[in-house]
């Protein structure tokens, strides 16, 4: 890859990372589906048990944000290379 290249991806990483930030402080009482969705089954079955435990559990607050801006950054990652490949065979 060129230089240019991986600096433009590098930025786009930056990037998708400062706007997880931003979301996750401008927005602090945002939940994720997997947590209404666990508050909406323990008020429909209060004595339903989970029959599978969590794989990770993180007590940090920071850690589930990171995570997701990470993931996101990998696809991002991986859409920009397969895009840059398809227009490097065009030309």
């Amino acid at each position: 890859m060129k230089r240019k290249t991986i600096i433009y991806l590098l930025s786009g990483c930056l990037l998708v990372l400062l706007i997880q930030f931003f979301a996750t402080e401008l927005f602090p009482g945002f939940t994720g589906t997997d947590d209404q969705s666990v508050e909406l089954i323990e008020q429909i079955a209060p004595k339903y048990q989970p029959w599978a435990n969590h794989l990770l559990e993180f007590d940090q607050p920071w850690a589930e944000p990171v995570l997701f801006a990470l993931q996101a950054i990998i696809g991002l990652s991986v859409i920009s290379y397969f895009i840059w490949k398809q227009s490097k065979k065009k030309v």
